[in-house]
């Protein structure tokens, strides 16, 4: 048995409808050349040799990942999960599926201390205090959250257990608010020391198509499987961070697409990524 205890009375600015997409835009420079850069936000990631670099490897391996007995396995065991995280609202219905990692993507954590941090957890087991979790939210996260949540179905997908990522998730939304789902490292397959790829198939529905899904996470190599389908953000690392607000800005761009696995499809060939 696991639980957790805040050590820090932090409060969460709450937002609602209008005054998030309002929050939205005075954050967002007015200038051209930021909305040029919000809404060509993906292509101007694939030009960054890093990601690139990613993209290319993930093409060639993603078929290896496919071939491997684990993922076999898992379309077996995860072919009625579609069912168990389907469309539980009808809030949701007609509307877009944006699919957020959460570490690294909308909050920072460590089991070392932080010089700076937004709340601290203390996890326990059997009554027992094992680790102390600092948590630091991302800039303009709780707006990003709001904006994003009046016009999409999102879904938070974290690559640590339950036990480590809950009590965030608990904090960040209290009578969750924002996420139709919270997705842990059960759905985490393949694992190494830089990066987790995590199967996102079972998610895949009737109401929840391909065509209308979209996948955020710092990695590329956590959407492998799903390649035509995500788009990369930066890490978290400064406390001076934007890159929210121009994530926000694209999504709003790219959620008027019919067809986002295409659009995204299409901004991979126009950067020389697909022939």
């Amino acid at each position: 048995f696991f639980s957790y205890k805040p050590r820090v009375a932090t409060k969460i600015e709450k937002l609602k409808g209008d005054d998030a997409i309002e929050r939205i835009k005075e954050l967002s420079p007015l200038h051209n050349s930021f909305l040029t850069s919000a809404n060509n936000y993906f292509e101007n990631k694939l030009h960054e040799e890093k990601i690139r670099n990613s993209y290319i490897k993930c093409f060639r391996e993603s078929k290896k990942y496919k071939e491997t007995e684990i993922y076999v396995q898992a379309k077996i065991l995860y072919a009625v999960e579609g069912e168990k995280y389907g469309r539980n609202s009808l809030s949701h219905k007609g509307k877009q599926t944006v699919i957020l990692g959460l570490e690294d993507v909308l909050v920072k954590l460590s089991l070392d201390e932080m010089e700076s941090y937004d709340q601290i957890f203390e996890l326990t087991k059997s009554g027992y205090v094992i680790a102390t979790l600092y948590v630091k939210l991302r800039p303009h996260l709780i707006p990003f959250l709001e904006f994003l949540a009046s016009k999409f179905e999102l879904i938070v997908f974290c690559k640590g257990s339950e036990f480590y990522c809950k009590p965030v998730l608990d904090f960040l939304e209290s009578e969750q608010q924002y996420f139709a789902h919270h997705l842990y490292s059960d759905y985490v397959l393949f694992e190494n020391q830089n990066f987790s790829v995590k199967y996102y198939d079972f998610l895949i529905t009737r109401e929840r198509t391909l065509a209308n899904t979209i996948i955020i996470d710092s990695t590329v190599e956590s959407y492998c499987l799903n390649l035509y389908n995500g788009v990369p953000v930066a890490p978290f690392v400064e406390d001076s961070d934007a890159e929210l607000i121009y994530l926000a800005k694209y999504l709003d761009h790219l959620g008027g697409a019919e067809d986002i696995k295409e659009t995204l499809t299409s901004s991979m060939r126009k950067c020389s990524l697909l022939k």
